[in-house]
């Protein structure tokens, strides 16, 4: 755990777009406006040569204390706030009714996982820049 090398102003700048990012969009922000979440984000388009363009999201959640972030990325599956964003708001609106106790599912590590991440040398033979 570290502290970023920005000012607050910055670091609030930053912030306010991602959240108006959540809020302003009209694809995204009737998704988290149904399930209630306060959340900010970003969407994205990932373009690789002869293929589906790649979709992405990410987002945290709440706004104001921030506990949650859930990111998905879908493989030649179109734009970020079309494809990706849904599966972001469903998932974050598990977690938050998980925390809220009005959900029978139960979260849980995956099963042989140890919760860290390993870097895996792959040459997909795409873009490397």
């Amino acid at each position: 755990e570290r502290t970023p090398e920005v000012t607050e102003a910055h670091l609030a700048y930053v912030r306010d777009a991602l959240h108006g990012m959540v809020q302003e969009s009209h694809s995204v922000a009737p998704l988290f406006e149904e399930l209630g979440i306060d959340a900010a984000g970003k969407s994205g388009t990932g373009e690789k040569q002869d293929q589906n363009d790649t979709a992405w999201f990410v987002a945290y959640a709440p706004y104001n204390d921030p506990k949650y972030v859930v990111a998905c990325v879908v493989e030649q599956g179109g734009g970020g706030s079309d494809t990706a964003a849904p599966v972001v708001a469903e998932v974050m609106g598990a977690l938050m009714d998980c925390a809220a106790g009005t959900s029978s599912v139960k979260p849980e590590r995956i099963s042989g996982s140890p919760g860290e991440s390993i870097a895996i040398a792959n040459d997909s033979g795409g873009r490397e820049d």
